[in-house]
């Protein structure tokens, strides 16, 4: 849980092909929300 400050978490197949101003403007940080981003392009392990 992040209460401290603000967070970002990140799943280890993640894909980001958007740019850096993208994904900030994208993910913009706000107190007290949880963002939850969802991969759908993985077909199955070895597969690209």
């Amino acid at each position: 849980m992040i209460d401290q400050a603000l967070g970002l978490l990140f799943n280890s197949d993640i894909k980001i092909d958007s740019s850096q101003e993208d994904f900030q403007a994208d993910w913009e940080p706000e107190r007290g929300q949880f963002n939850v981003g969802i991969r759908y392009d993985f077909d199955e392990p070895g597969q690209p």
